[in-house]
């Protein structure tokens, strides 16, 4: 079983102080961790429910089981992230960087121009997941007898265009797809 942590548990491991045990609704503003560095922490289980993570850099981070359900992840940087079981449902994941990320629930997830690159989908629950403008590649994983043409999604030959946040696939550069998810 996964144990759930709070956002105050969350913060507490990303700055190795005594967790304060408090939840994203009870923070005074949602907006605290916006454009937050959380680069390859290992946060299983953390609870981060509506929270707004927009531009966050959540490169590599192992996010195995964190309730994201209803947070704004617009144009955050996940690429190599392991979001394996996650609860995606309902977040806004626009414009967002996901290269190389093992993904979970997307059920009702807003994924609009989101970058999917070598992303691993197999196991995800897309259920009204708008990935209208979404950008995927040959090596991206869908689950089986999904289409992402008639979701809207737009393939491409390679990776990384021109002055793209992305992170390019470069089995060199993921140096974090070498931890276990």
């Amino acid at each position: 079983m996964i144990r759930r942590r709070s956002l105050g548990q969350f913060v507490a491991a990303i700055a190795g102080t005594a967790a304060v045990g408090f939840l994203v609704r009870d923070a005074p503003t949602r907006d605290w961790l916006a454009a937050a560095f959380f680069h390859e922490r290992d946060l299983p289980g953390a609870n981060l429910a509506g929270g707004n993570l927009q531009d966050a850099d959540l490169r590599g981070c192992n996010l195995r089981g964190a309730n994201f359900a209803d947070a704004n992840l617009a144009r955050a940087d996940l690429p190599g992230a392991c979001l394996n079981h996650a609860d995606l449902r309902r977040a806004n994941l626009a414009g967002a960087t996901l290269t190389e990320a093992e993904l979970g629930n997307l059920r009702g997830a807003r994924l609009r121009g989101a970058w999917l690159s070598g992303a691993d989908l197999t196991a995800a629950w897309l259920h009204r997941a708008d990935l209208r403008d979404a950008v995927y590649d040959p090596a991206t994983r869908w689950p089986a007898g999904f289409d992402p043409r008639r979701a809207g999604a737009a393939p491409i030959a390679r990776p990384g265009p021109a002055g793209r946040r992305a992170v390019p696939c470069s089995p060199a550069f993921l140096t974090w797809r070498e931890k276990p998810c």
